[in-house]
């Protein structure tokens, strides 16, 4: 599957890419660039689009774009759901954490809309 985000952990020596099979997935930043097959984040809906995907300034957090409208959070050490969080009807492609709050995230949408949430 193609991967339309790519992102470099925080803190890890990884990297996480967006997979158009509607998960996230892991990778070491060393060669031979190994995924991690035992850690995975799932439950978002990609659908084609090119949503992204951002990792909190402490590493402790992912964040997801959906086709769905939703915000996905996750914990990056367990790799389960935390929270989902509507952000409108049409799909959300853009996620960014803000550098020094913690709590704030934007997100943006297919019709253009920018919301921030915290």
């Amino acid at each position: 599957y193609t991967c339309p985000c790519i992102r470099s952990h925080t803190s890890d020596n990884v990297f996480m890419a967006q997979s158009n099979a509607d998960y996230i997935v892991i990778f070491s930043s060393h060669k031979p660039y190994r995924m991690n097959k035992h850690k995975r984040f799932e439950g978002h809906i990609v659908n084609g689009y090119n949503t992204q995907l951002d990792i909190s300034p402490d590493g402790t957090f992912v964040a997801s774009a959906s086709a769905n409208g939703l915000l996905y959070i996750f914990s990056y050490r367990s790799s389960r759901l935390i929270k989902t969080q509507s952000i409108g009807v049409s799909p959300t492609l853009a996620v960014k954490w803000h550098p020094h709050l913690s709590s704030t995230i934007a997100c943006s949408s297919w019709n253009g809309i920018v919301t921030i949430c915290e």
